[in-house]
């Protein structure tokens, strides 16, 4: 199945599931999701950020963010998102997330949604 087909988990404000959507239907400004994101640690203790491309469907083009984020798929746990994320977009495969937290967010863009958050120490190369 196609990323984009995949249904995801539509949320209110006290964080109770109101209903799905399939990925490419979710509206970011208007829908309340669930974003899992992975930080990312050097063994020497740094953090790897990325900058978010510009492309004129990004929210976030050109900001710094995390590594990895996905979106919360219905029937998927936090820490299965956070496994999938890791394995499709940096495969990392054999990697056991830490959980750090799940709150509510209002962005400055006026974006509501959930947000859980996990960490790894990886053994790369910052220089």
């Amino acid at each position: 199945m196609d990323h984009h087909d995949f249904p995801v988990i539509l949320y209110d404000q006290n964080g109770s599931k109101i209903g799905t959507k399939k990925r490419r239907e979710v509206n970011k400004f208007w829908d309340i999701i669930e974003c899992v994101q992975v930080l990312i640690f050097s063994i020497d203790k740094k953090i790897v950020l990325t900058r978010i491309l510009n492309k004129p469907t990004e929210v976030y083009a050109g900001k710094l963010a995390v590594p990895v984020a996905t979106i919360r798929r219905d029937g998927e746990v936090e820490i299965d998102a956070a496994k999938r994320a890791l394995k499709d977009e940096l495969f990392l495969g054999n990697i056991e997330p830490i959980f750090v937290g799940r709150d509510f967010l209002t962005m400055e863009t006026g974006i509501k949604k959930w947000l859980t958050v996990f960490y790894i120490v990886a053994d790369i190369d910052l220089e």
